[in-house]
């Protein structure tokens, strides 16, 4: 509903890493950590530092959030990544 361009699955090209979300062409990776999957804070560090270092700004939101808070993740969204 907010005509924002975004890709769910994104493979990064010339690597093996797939993000959760992505705004392409702001370069904006969303990651939704569920508790089974992102239990390995270091793990996701690193992810982060890599996609960081290729020009990439990463957003993490727990599963419990997104599914009990969408709006506060949609506000925070909107107020990371400049749309306008």
């Amino acid at each position: 509903s907010l005509n924002i361009n975004y890709s769910r699955y994104f493979s990064i090209r010339g690597t093996n890493l797939e993000l959760d979300f992505a705004i392409p062409d702001k370069m904006i990776c969303i990651e939704a950590d569920g508790e089974h999957w992102h239990k390995d804070k270091s793990k996701d560090r690193r992810r982060d530092y890599f996609l960081k270092s290729r020009g990439w700004k990463t957003l993490r939101f727990n599963g419990k959030d997104i599914l009990n808070n969408p709006d506060i993740i949609t506000k925070s969204i909107l107020n990371s990544v400049p749309f306008w």
